[in-house]
């Protein structure tokens, strides 16, 4: 049955939106109530235009007459949805007349109140003075009442909008129109490149397009059992002091990932608490890494919530420009989960980092495992929650069950398959009116149950019988057919690839080919860049036969030239932006089938790989093979034939360069068995007189750059030595120098060597080899980075090391003022921060920014590098316009703010360029801890006033910290006369749960007629 929302329709949308706009525009009344609510108006401006844009750009607003709309409003599980947030926006009507006449007899006093120059007097407050004709009670009423209502409205419209742009995001809606990219827009006014070097510095992953790709291959009325789950709902609806960690965990083919993207879903429809997700694949480049997640988390709250953006720009601000460190990373989840209340992190398919087979499998497991401990440490120190949805893998029971807290307690939800026995039904439903339309209702019904009781209800193995139901079957065939599938994985797989080596020669070769490029190419490839790829059909082809492409890319291609060879071992899924079929994408059906490949896949020709234990050996031969295929693509003319003009992104021609040109060194793998291979491959492309190879560094440029090694201006002619040493290539290094005659100093445009490039990527064996060579160890590039700043950013100590030796000069600045010292002091590299002074490097030397190494190092947290600095240091005191205890404090650091304190010279009450104190800072932010360790110090003055009169306490009452607020009064702290009815509008939602009395006595108000009038209107109110 349709659902009653979708009756609404198109034209029905327009009529809601249309009056939500009219209602909106009534709230503009509220912006002459004076400075008191200036910063609830500008939110609420900012979201009335988001509100507008939303509607514009999805096409619902009234001047668009329905035409253009958005396709994700035809989803039958959205439209209800966003017809229900409109309806919650159009009744907020109800509540605008009380605001209005709660707030206008009072709009008058409270702006003269926030404009006059008067310095109050002390003793009683002589409130009829600026009241008029208002009560003092109607004051207060409104203090405590009404600006507590408008301040939830203005939170719930901004909720609400969010919503709308979570479920339909503008990013391809009415034709014509420019909009803006990316999950969130309330931050869209921020200067984009300020958010692309973020984004770059976080080095993160996007996992947008790939959730929203999960939301759409589930089936309507499928996985909502979870929703109602005892264990779902005591995670998501206790208190955040406990049941933080939920993990769902189920085995293999059990719609695990299709059930997480659903309860994303329903988390940001229902949750106003940030929400990231990442959801893990082997297809992404990243697989390895699984701290990705953690990056990718941030760059996802940073878009949502503007704090936690300033944050993040803080923490880059302080670093020198290099991708972050994990280090680096660790510190700033931390911090935005303590100043974010309440966010929420999802991850999905840890298990295929858990599982992944290679050399270095244990340390990807110790990997995993500390970043499951690094996660739960932060997680259970915040008031945030974590949902984990994998398989029950024992890497990830032990990183979870780390339990080194009391209040963090682990929640399991073990997936059964009487939990998804209805879906599955479902699901096989569906396939069987597709499949076997022909049938009765009843013979489909029947052979639907049947499927799932075969293969007991395991989504995966349903899908894999799909390709054997044929319509043409009777209904004894068909039972046979199910009865006698295989139920387990293993065999499954055994039928398709048994199948497949029976395949006449050249389609067996065309078969192994797309099968080895969806497993082990470091992105899904579209049918495009495959088909291209494909051309190149053995080793012996060195030219492009765009003879041999088809006649179209069409649907009938697909099937036959590439899903038929394969079998249900993969499939092709349509891209969302793309108008045609050649940009779907091919994939494993299942991260089962690349664990089967692994042991199956020919190392050359029809060689398999049968020993278990070269299983992580034949990754890497594969790699290699598609490497040389990359190289011999990219060593073809046709390739850069008419690279200036705009070229077609429908065609299949060409289409494979992206992927060839940034890709190639990536797939690269030394000492197996076909390096030999692939590394004359390389020298032959990478020879001076190559056109081809000038043409792919071109293209390229970009792509290879990173902050250490990038350049002013553009690089005409490129140096095949520098980027030889900048993809670690040893063997090719030293043939451009021996063979080639490439003079080892040999500098671009742009002034760079080959041993910065080296040291840029702590090759250690590579700077050696260069130096044998003679390279100069003092050659700064244009950005004034030498070898030894790149080695001491990377916190490479054994580069550092060499090149002092070779003479390199410590004391050369970048043009930003970062000497090797800043930057080893900012990243934590105390190694490399110790071996710098003892020869001789000055640590007082601040940059351009006016940073000293103690300050960096204070402000990040690396308390083994401070503890180093100061042992060495002649003095602590104020410099620059800040001291290290004030860069500590902001940040929460409390282990260096408490070493700090114990330094004779540190002047505790020194005040930064603003006049904020250490006290100040850690009061806004929230850090608790550090400012039990500040106020219990007597030297502490907890009342100081920076330049714009505002005290410690004013801050956090500002920030809404209210357990800080709290603390502050228990020690003493107050507000000052001239300031004390404002405050009384900043914390006055603070003062609603307590005892008037109580709070008045701990700020030292004056306990007279007035106060008590006061109390007992506070008394009324609650």
């Amino acid at each position: 049955m349709e659902p009653a929302g979708l009756a609404v329709g198109i034209a029905g949308l327009i009529g809601v939106f249309s009056t939500c706009l009219d209602i909106i525009e009534r709230w503009d009344s509220y912006k002459d109530f004076g400075a008191e609510f200036g910063s609830l108006i500008t939110r609420f401006k900012a979201d009335k235009i988001r509100f507008r844009q939303w509607g514009q750009r999805v096409g619902i607003d009234k001047s668009k007459h329905g035409d253009g709309y958005h396709k994700a409003l035809d989803d039958p599980s959205i439209r209800p949805v966003v017809d229900e947030i409109l309806q919650s926006i159009k009744h907020f009507d109800d509540d605008t007349g009380n605001f209005t006449s709660a707030l206008r007899p009072i709009s008058g006093s409270v702006d003269t109140l926030a404009h006059s120059k008067t310095v109050l007097p002390r003793g009683r407050p002589q409130f009829e003075k600026y009241q008029g004709a208002t009560s003092r009670k109607s004051r207060l009423g409104w203090a405590l009442r009404g600006k507590t209502r408008f301040l939830a409205l203005v939170e719930s419209f901004d909720a609400l909008v969010q919503k709308l742009y979570d479920l339909v995001p503008p990013d391809q809606t009415v034709p014509g129109q420019i909009i803006s990219e990316g999950r969130y827009s309330n931050l869209a006014s921020l200067n984009d490149e300020t958010r692309k070097g973020l984004n770059e510095w976080l080095d993160t992953h996007d996992s947008k397009q790939m959730y929203d790709d999960f939301v759409r291959r589930r089936l309507d009325g499928t996985c909502d059992w979870i929703l109602n789950r005892s264990e779902f709902l005591q995670w998501q609806l206790l208190p955040s002091n406990n049941a933080k960690l939920l993990w769902v965990h189920g085995p293999p083919g059990y719609g695990k990932t299709i059930l997480c993207a659903r309860i994303v879903q329903h988390l940001i429809a229902n949750s106003g608490a940030s929400l990231a997700y990442f959801f893990f694949s082997s297809e992404l480049e990243t697989r390895e890494n699984p701290f990705a997640i953690m990056r990718s988390w941030i760059s996802q709250i940073t878009i949502q919530n503007r704090d936690a953006f300033n944050i993040a720009q803080e923490k880059l601000e302080a670093t020198d420009g290099c991708v972050a460190s994990r280090t680096d990373i660790e510190e700033l989840f931390e911090s935005i989960t303590q100043n974010i209340p309440e966010c929420i992190f999802v991850v999905d398919g840890l298990d295929e980092c858990a599982m992944r087979e290679n050399d270095s499998k244990m340390i990807h497991r110790e990997s995993l495992l500390e970043f499951l401990k690094s996660l739960r440490d932060i997680i259970s120190k915040s008031k945030s929650r974590l949902l984990v949805v994998s398989r029950n893998e024992q890497e990830i029971r032990q990183g979870l069950n780390n339990k080194t807290t009391r209040e963090c307690e682990l929640l399991e939800l073990q997936i059964l398959p009487q939990d998804v026995e209805s879906d599955a039904t479902m699901f096989s439903q569906s396939i069987v009116e597709e499949k076997l339309a022909n049938k009765s209702e009843t013979q489909r019904r029947e052979l639907a149950h049947r499927m799932v009781d075969r293969c007991e209800s395991m989504f995966l193995g349903i899908k894999l019988l799909e390709p054997d139901l044929v319509g043409g079957q009777n209904l004894k065939q068909l039972r046979r057919l199910i009865d006698e599938a295989p139920n387990r994985l293993d065999r499954i797989y055994d039928r398709n690839w048994e199948r497949i080596r029976n395949l006449a020669d050249d389609n067996r070769y065309r078969a192994f080919s797309i099968l080895r490029w969806a497993t082990f190419a470091l992105r899904p490839m579209t049918i495009y860049e495959i088909t291209e790829a494909l051309l190149l059909v053995d080793d012996d082809c060195g030219e492009l036969d765009y003879t041999e492409l088809p006649d179209a890319v069409d649907e009938v291609y697909i099937k036959t030239r590439i899903v038929e060879l394969c079998g249900s071992l993969i499939e092709v899924r349509k891209a969302e932006l793309a108008s045609g079929v050649g940009h779907s994408t091919i994939h494993l059906s299942h991260f089962s089938v690349r664990q089967y490949l692994m042991t199956h896949m020919p190392a050359c020709a029809d060689e398999l790989i049968t020993n278990e234990q070269l299983r992580s050996s034949n990754e890497a031969i594969q790699s290699n093979i598609l490497a040389k295929t990359c190289i011999r693509y990219l060593n073809c003319q046709d390739v850069w034939r008419g690279i200036e003009q705009l070229e077609r992104v429908d065609s299949v021609v060409q289409a494979f360069r992206g992927y060839a040109a940034n890709s190639w060194h990536k797939h690269v793998k030394q000492e197996i068995i076909n390096s030999k291979e692939v590394t004359r491959l390389i020298n032959l492309f990478f020879s001076p007189a190559n056109e081809n190879w000038e043409s792919w560094r071109k293209n390229s440029e970009n792509a290879l750059q990173n902050r250490m090694i990038q350049y002013e201006g553009e690089v005409l002619l490129g140096n095949p030595l520098f980027y030889a040493s900048l993809l670690g290539f040893s063997e090719t290094v030293a043939h451009l120098i021996e063979n080639v005659g490439i003079d080892v100093n040999c500098v671009d445009s742009s002034n760079r060597t080959a041993i910065l490039a080296a040291s840029s990527k702590s090759w250690v064996s590579g700077v050696i080899q260069l130096l044998k060579k003679g390279a100069s160890v003092n050659i700064a590039s244009n950005k004034g980075r030498t070898p030894i700043y790149a080695g001491a950013s990377e916190g490479c100590v054994e580069i550092v090391k060499l090149l002092l030796e070779e003479g390199a000069d410590l004391t050369v600045a970048t043009k930003d003022g970062w000497t090797p010292l800043n930057s080893a002091s900012s990243n934590g590299h105390i190694e490399v921060v110790k071996l710098l002074l003892e020869k001789g490097a000055d640590l007082t030397v601040a940059n351009k920014n006016r940073w000293t190494p103690l300050d960096l190092a204070s402000y990040n947290g690396h308390i083994d590098v401070v503890k180093f600095l100061l042992e060495n240091a002649t003095d602590v005191a104020a410099a620059n316009g800040s001291t290290p205890l004030i860069r500590a404090s902001s940040n929460g650091h409390d282990k260096i703010v408490n070493l700090l304190l114990a330094q004779q010279n540190v002047d505790l009450q020194f005040s930064d360029v603003n006049g904020r104190t250490a006290l100040s800072w850690a009061a806004t932010k929230g850090h608790k801890i550090v400012i039990e360790l500040l106020i219990a110090d007597e030297r502490f003055d907890g009342n100081s006033q920076d330049h714009t009169g505002l005290t410690p306490l004013m801050w956090a009452s500002q920030k809404s910290q209210d357990s800080v607020v709290e603390l502050l009064v228990q020690h003493g702290c107050c507000v000052h006369d001239n300031n004390m009815y404002s405050f009384f509008f900043q914390v006055a939602m603070f003062m609603m749960h307590k005892a008037f009395e109580e709070i008045a006595a701990a700020m030292h108000f004056e306990t007279d007629d007035f106060t008590l009038e006061l109390a007992g209107l506070f008394k009324e109110i609650e």
